[in-house]
C-alpha cells in the first residue's frame, strides 16, 4: 500500500472501516494519487446563544494509473495540533481554545479520524484511468459562555492510503 500526506489548514474566522480491495498500481504505467482538502470556516457566532454551529469542507482524491475491481481509498484526518480525536481544539493567538470536531456526515455521530475512524471511499471499477472522488467533511462547535472572542484555527493532516 502507498500513503500520501497532504497538509490542510482548517480555520475558524472570528469568533470500523470494513476491509476492502486495494488499488493495484501497475509499475509500467506509473501511479499517482493526490489529495486536496478545503478549509473549513465557521461564521461569526455568539457563544451565549445555545446550540451548535456547523460548517463544511471537502476532501477530493484524484488517482491515475491504477486498476481495481471495487477498490477503495482510505482517508484519514489527524487529531490536529492541540486536541485529540475525541475533542479537537481550535486555538487563538492568545492560547484560548474552543472544542470542535469533524464528522463523516451531517448527523454528527461518527468522528472522522484515523484507523477505525478513517473514511473508506469506494472507487468502483477502474482500469488505468484517472478518477476523482469527493467527500464532505462536517464540522461542529458547541457554543460555550466561556468562549472568548477572537480568531481561532487548527492545522490538520489529511492522509490517503491506497
Amino acid at each position: 500500500m502507498r500513503a500520501l500526506l497532504a497538509v490542510a489548514a482548517f480555520a475558524l474566522a472570528a469568533a470500523c472501516a470494513p476491509a476492502a480491495h486495494a488499488l493495484t498500481c501497475l509499475p509500467l504505467v506509473g501511479c499517482t494519487c493526490d489529495v486536496v482538502a478545503s478549509n473549513i470556516e465557521f461564521d461569526d457566532f455568539n457563544p451565549l446563544v445555545p446550540g451548535a454551529q456547523t460548517a463544511t469542507g471537502a476532501v477530493s482524491v484524484t488517482c491515475s494509473g491504477v486498476a481495481s475491481l471495487g477498490g477503495s481509498v482510505t482517508v484519514e484526518i489527524s487529531q490536529g495540533q492541540w486536541g485529540t480525536y475525541a475533542a479537537r481544539k481550535l486555538r487563538s493567538a492568545a492560547g484560548d481554545t474552543i472544542d470542535y470536531n469533524i464528522y463523516t456526515s451531517s448527523a454528527y455521530t461518527q468522528v472522522w479520524g484515523a484507523g477505525a475512524q478513517a473514511v473508506l471511499i469506494n472507487t468502483g471499477i477502474t482500469l488505468l484511468q484517472t478518477w476523482t472522488v469527493h467527500r464532505d467533511m462536517h464540522a461542529r462547535i458547541i457554543a460555550n459562555p466561556g468562549m472568548k472572542p477572537g480568531d481561532y484555527n487548527d492545522n490538520l493532516v489529511v492522509r490517503i492510503i491506497w
